[in-house]
């Protein structure tokens, strides 16, 4: 046996020691930080990875942050949107409260009173409506930009401002016309509507206002315009008294008497009895020398056969009204020879809202009933509702708001949409790469525990090892001094 077999051994018992140590202190700090990659040393061709993995799930939480915050930001401004649109509801209340043929001049203007106070409540809301220090509302918030999954996919949004001189509907009107007859107030005609895009609207002679208006209300969805039809009319001046009588759309009033030719409201009566059938209903004036006809739907106003019982010429005067209630025209009717004159028609007018600007120009018949135009805007500011006209025209602007807001508020909520589903891509793709970079840098704590083990018993193994080494050096040793007599140690 040589000397150096026993230096082997213990020398490589020392080594398997010292492995073992390592891989105790590597498995005991992979434990501890609970990461399989604590330096570069541990794994360099992964460090790369691991860093770029990092700095992606970085730029995910960063994006989800953003978003969360454009996500509260519009919330705000849907809010400020839906008080502006109850503010809206009341005021609504208020035009038809005076709208109302009951309501009087003192309730009009207790009305009025109330739209001022919410008119003022909006351009509030409009003026302070802000997030993080930015308003919304005021006009100002144009073209930003609101993080989307990423940089690449930003979305870009512009709210309106919520002010009652920018709220409101672009309108204009065809204007209401009296004639002979029917064919007379409309001729042949036709007409480009130019809003979104631009349609044609044709109409035959004779067409009611409700008629045109179903047209421009056909093409909607083309030209963004929309109409309502409405025909007022005025019965006055009866040339004498006496037991008259006349057909109104068809439907014969029976005998009508008048004793004093300055009080039509016997007239009023008997049109109010045929109401079911001519779709007319008439209110006196108050000093009763005249009769208001409407017809709500915009059918045309036709009289025909007008009689009046006294002998020589005997007349009665229709006049077109528009919405302002002022008079357009007026027809003459007359009993004077057999009937020929014995007749009038108004058709109504017709009234067009959009959001967006329009305008319309004739390509047949123009001048003879409407003539080319653009439309007007027409904004909170200006609703008056201490009249009947003007609560039907806050009507109209109020509704026309309301469609604004209505918009407003479904591309917020589309913008919004968007943001959440962007916020669920960026949580999924956080997710993914978090467990690839954990799958490349987090310790397996089994595996890890596994080697502390192994570790730990080739260490006491190797230590046992070494000093059994030890032991066998001392047995050499005394065999030599028992051989020779000499004392090695």
């Amino acid at each position: 046996m040589r000397i150096s077999d026993f230096a082997i051994t213990s020398l490589r018992a020392a080594e398997s020691a010292n492995k073992a140590n390592l891989e105790m202190a590597q498995a005991q700090k992979r434990i501890s930080t609970g990461l399989r990659v604590n330096s570069a040393a541990d794994d360099p061709g992964s460090l790369g990875v691991i860093s770029r993995l990092t700095g992606e799930i970085q730029q995910f939480v960063q994006n989800s942050a953003a978003n969360l915050f454009s996500q509260k930001m519009l919330e705000t401004a849907d809010l400020a949107h839906k008080n502006v649109q109850t503010l809206l509801n009341s005021m609504l209340d208020s035009a038809n409260l005076s709208t109302s043929s009951t309501a009087t001049t003192t309730s009009r203007a207790s009305n009025q009173t109330v739209v001022t106070g919410l008119l003022n409540e909006i351009d509030g809301i409009g003026l302070t409506s802000s997030f993080n220090g930015q308003n919304l509302t005021d006009g100002s918030f144009v073209n930003k930009s609101l993080n989307g999954s990423n940089s690449a996919t930003s979305i870009k949004i512009s709210i309106d401002a919520l002010r009652t001189t920018e709220l409101g509907t672009n309108t204009s009107i065809l204007a209401a016309k009296a004639a002979s007859d029917a064919a007379s107030a409309t001729t042949n005609g036709a007409f480009n509507l130019a809003g979104n895009t631009t349609s044609a609207i044709d109409y035959a002679a004779g067409a009611s206002a409700e008629t045109i208006a179903g047209f421009v209300n056909a093409a909607t969805d083309q030209t963004g315009v929309k109409a309502t039809a409405e025909t007022r009319a005025k019965l006055k001046t009866l040339s004498d008294s006496g037991t008259i009588s006349f057909t109104l759309n068809g439907s014969a009033s029976g005998n009508i008497t008048i004793s004093d030719s300055s009080d039509l409201s016997a007239i009023t009566t008997a049109i109010n009895n045929i109401s079911s059938t001519t779709g007319v209903h008439a209110e006196t004036s108050a000093d009763k020398t005249s009769v208001s006809l409407l017809s709500s739907q915009g059918k045309n106003i036709i009289f025909t056969a007008f009689n009046n019982d006294n002998s020589g010429t005997d007349t009665i005067q229709l006049a077109a009204v528009d919405r302002d209630d002022n008079e357009v025209n007026t027809q003459t009717i007359s009993n004077t020879d057999g009937g020929v004159s014995a007749k009038a028609a108004v058709r109504g007018y017709v009234v067009m809202n959009s959001q967006n600007a329009f305008s319309y120009s004739m390509t047949e018949g123009a001048g003879s009933d409407f003539s080319s135009a653009s439309s007007s805007f027409s904004s909170l500011s200006t609703i008056d509702i201490s009249s009947e006209s003007g609560a039907n025209q806050a009507k109209e602007i109020i509704s026309g708001a309301s469609q604004s807001l209505s918009d407003a508020r479904v591309e917020l909520g589309g913008v919004m949409n968007r943001l959440k589903f962007a916020e669920d891509f960026n949580q999924g793709q956080k997710l993914s790469l978090t467990s690839a970079r954990g799958n490349i840098i987090d310790a397996d704590i089994a595996l890890e525990s596994a080697k502390l083990a192994r570790s730990s018993i080739i260490l006491e193994t190797s230590m046992a090892m070494i000093a059994q080494a030890n032991i066998r050096k001392e047995l050499f040793v005394n065999l030599i001094n028992s051989s020779f007599g000499t004392r090695f140690s």
